[in-house]
């Protein structure tokens, strides 16, 4: 629901860059989204405290399942809700928030049915103008009119009207409109489970062929697997999977790679760039944040930003200048902009905390020197927590280690603090600090091999299950973990920083702006 305000300003834009609606305005939105955090439903919409008093409050709580709701009715219609622990209401809630329809006199009716009969409506029943996704606007009718013009498959029907594209709770609703509409010709598109959409393999079977014909190039991929046609959509997969397989014997080709990779920083909406600096577990020095002033003067960085990650993001660097940040910096690339290894995020820990019990700063340090610039099929976070109370949020990156009493440390994996929040799973507990980087090492391999490309730990962890995991990887019920472990420790001596290619770029251009290239053209052409 909070993507929905953006393609509502974007239309009233177009209305009137284009003329169609001259005196097009954006009005403002009502916003609304769905969240399960931790295994809790919940859903806000619009208003969540009463204006005045002539608006009407409806409360509802059951603290011991977890449950709250509340309704503000503002003349006679809903200006807000929140449902906590329950959202079977939601739907029928939404419809009315969105229309600014009357309610009904019995404010009970909106949020528990008066009998089973009266639950809320399938999606198949809903009037045509019923919105089904609320982060893009995509309406029931819209969804019907894909199926009729041969939407097939819940890929096809996504791709075709965005829904289900953002936070993706919509897409049981979307499945269920396909059915309907298209009865039995509804199908599995077989690309949802290939690796990369332009080869048409699984990751097994993608990792095999790779393997077998030693494949080492994106190009050599496409000739050999690909019918000999270029996909632009699958290169950056591609490329991540073969420097996973191949390490330095991979053939890097350029244009493979997204500009972030391919210039080391993450591109901004106004083409500048962003340097982050590898600030090994949130620890600096007066000497570093010295040359971290002094660079921000130096190329009149715009923001200089504290991270989530605890680090220093300098934005608004120019393309051409990133060489000689670099150089300036004296201090190695924190893969901000890459799916890799981005931080360990540490507390202070024993050290200095007086309730800590493990040395969390050491430890996500060694952590953080040891794994740093490994490629994952997506981005990875870590934290170390010195005690239980989590001040680090271990417990909520792809991976974390929490210091408990008797000096061990539990591992948790799967964890998340974004658009979605999970407290990761367990997956044991050990007596050492080595033991930590073993089973992380262990864990991250494990990862890189079996993930789907930009599939998260946390959707990782869910699908495979926990106590799969623990057989595999303490267990060794494949017997894989010493190759596990050679392997990342192969992928962990080859790192290079990037940042070393400010003395000696990899083509003349790397770092040239393509506007400073067609100037300079110009001038030399007398334009």
């Amino acid at each position: 629901g909070l993507v929905a305000p953006l393609w509502e300003q974007t239309a009233a834009l177009a209305d009137r860059l284009t003329g169609r609606k001259p005196d097009a305005a954006y009005k403002g939105s009502k916003v609304s989204t769905k969240l399960k955090v931790m295994g809790v439903d919940l859903v806000v919409m619009g208003d969540r405290d009463a204006r005045d008093e002539n608006d009407e409050v409806v409360t509802y709580a059951e603290p011991s399942r977890g449950v709250y709701k509340k309704l503000i009715v503002r003349e006679g219609r809903l200006a807000g809700a929140i449902l906590m622990g329950d959202a079977s209401a939601a739907p029928a809630l939404l419809r009315a928030f969105d229309r600014g329809a009357p309610l009904p006199e019995n404010r009970a009716e909106l949020l528990f049915p008066l009998a089973p009969e009266t639950a809320p409506p399938s999606a198949a029943g809903l009037p045509d103008d019923a919105q089904i996704c609320n982060c893009n606007g995509v309406s029931k009718a819209a969804i019907i009119a894909a199926v009729r013009k041969g939407c097939r498959t819940l890929k096809s029907l996504c791709d075709a009207t965005r829904a289900g594209t953002g936070c993706g709770s919509c897409k049981s609703q979307a499945r269920e409109l396909l059915e309907y509409a298209a009865g039995d010709l509804v199908a599995e598109d077989p690309s949802i489970h290939y690796y990369v959409p332009g080869v048409p393999l699984s990751k097994p079977e993608l990792i095999a062929a790779i393997k077998e014909r030693r494949l080492k190039s994106v190009s050599a991929v496409f000739a050999a697997l690909a019918g000999g046609k270029d996909d632009p959509a699958s290169k950056i997969g591609l490329a991540s999977l073969l420097k996973t397989i191949w390490r330095d014997e991979y053939e890097d080709e350029r244009d493979a790679r997204f500009i972030n990779d391919r210039v080391h920083a993450n591109i901004q909406k106004d083409r500048t760039f962003s340097v982050v600096p590898r600030i090994y577990g949130g620890v600096t020095s007066p000497d570093e944040l010295r040359r971290i002033a002094d660079v921000a003067e130096k190329y009149k960085v715009r923001m200089i930003k504290i991270t989530g990650g605890q680090r220093i993001d300098l934005l608004g660097v120019r393309k051409e200048d990133l060489p000689d940040v670099w150089r300036d910096l004296g201090m190695p690339s924190g893969h901000a902009y890459a799916k890799a290894f981005r931080t360990c995020k540490t507390c202070v820990g024993s050290e200095f905390c007086r309730f800590g019990v493990g040395d969390s700063v050491a430890l996500g340090i060694a952590i953080e020197k040891r794994y740093q610039g490994i490629e994952f099929p997506h981005k990875v976070k870590l934290a170390t927590a010195g005690c239980p109370r989590n001040c680090s949020e271990a417990t909520t990156k792809d991976i974390g280690a929490v210091a408990i009493e008797g000096g061990k440390w539990e591992i948790y994996v799967g964890g998340a603090a974004g658009s979605r929040v999970r407290k990761g799973d367990l997956l044991l507990t050990v007596e050492t600090r080595d033991e930590v980087m073993l089973y992380m090492g262990r864990f991250m391999q494990y990862y890189r091999e079996n993930a789907k490309y930009l599939e998260r730990t946390y959707d990782f962890v869910e699908r495979l299950g926990i106590e799969k995991l623990r057989a595999v990887l303490i267990d060794d019920a494949e017997g894989i973990c010493a190759r596990l472990d050679a392997e990342i420790k192969a992928a962990a001596d080859a790192y290079v920083d990037p940042w070393r290619e400010a003395a000696s770029p990899v083509h003349p251009s790397q770092f040239v702006s393509v506007l400073r290239q067609i100037q300079g053209r110009a001038s030399a052409h007398g334009d």
